[in-house]
């Protein structure tokens, strides 16, 4: 691999170091296999993907996948290795010519490994100055495709969350679509949008979605109710805890909703 820092490779080599772990140890540019010079998005996806799966490692690949629940498989990457060989390529996504967030991110959803996810996630999130309020299409797209928590979740609090904030004139259509939708993923992001709104947090909307939902046997639903609870408890704790104790929550909602109160 190409090698702008020749101290560090020596180093690396002399001690015995594999490539990947010389490339934690001294940074993404030390071991950088291309010049970056691509400015078209699909020059530079092709180049992320070459860079992430170079460093695939099959000793984690199987841990991970059962961590998921073999819901998903997986190039065998660890956070910190994955930012720090997608952290360039980033960078220039968000600088290219022709960034288009849609067809970038549906690239990202369309590799079957679970770490292209993870790295579209960075993305998107960095790339707020070019969402629009027809982003939540998109955003749903991601939500309902190769759902699980892992992704449902950040799209939920910081995506949808932020983008009904930043156009707040569609949040009454998409949370109602949301609630009154089959896909337990969508009800999800319905009852956790506002995790992050602390006091711009709409008390009455928490509640009446809690309520909404409380009868769910689905376990992803009754986490997302305590959950949801708990943060706007740190706001308001007894409003929380007086809503707990008169809505007759499931178990598992109740506990997660009053955690921090024992």
């Amino acid at each position: 691999m190409y090698c702008n820092n020749i101290r560090g490779f020596s180093l690396a080599n002399k001690g015995g170091l594999s490539n990947q772990a010389a490339f934690v140890i001294f940074g993404p540019y030390s071991f950088y296999s291309h010049s970056m010079k691509a400015q078209s998005t699909k020059q530079l996806l092709a180049a992320l993907e070459e860079d992430l799966r170079s460093v695939a490692d099959e000793t984690q690949k199987t841990a991970m996948e059962a961590y998921m629940r073999h819901q998903f498989t997986f190039l065998g990457i660890k956070m910190p290795l994955r930012k720090a060989t997608t952290a360039p390529h980033v960078k220039e996504l968000l600088k290219a010519p022709d960034a288009n967030l849609d067809k970038t991110m549906k690239w990202f959803w369309s590799k079957p490994e679970r770490e292209f996810v993870y790295t579209g996630l960075v993305y998107c999130q960095k790339a707020q100055k070019i969402w629009a309020a027809d982003s939540v299409k998109l955003f749903e797209y991601m939500i309902t495709t190769h759902s699980w928590w892992d992704s449902v979740d950040v799209i939920a609090v910081h995506f949808i969350g932020d983008l009904l904030k930043k156009f707040p004139e569609i949040m009454e259509d998409t949370i109602s679509r949301y609630r009154s939708s089959d896909n337990m993923w969508l009800n999800r992001t319905a009852i956790l949008h506002q995790l992050k709104y602390k006091k711009a947090t709409n008390e009455a909307l928490l509640f009446d979605i809690c309520l909404q939902f409380k009868g769910s046997n689905e376990f992803f639903i009754q986490k997302a109710i305590g959950w949801a609870l708990r943060e706007h408890a740190y706001l308001n704790p007894t409003s929380v805890k007086d809503f707990v104790e008169d809505s007759d929550l499931k178990p598992l909602s109740r506990r997660e909703a009053l955690k921090h109160f024992a």
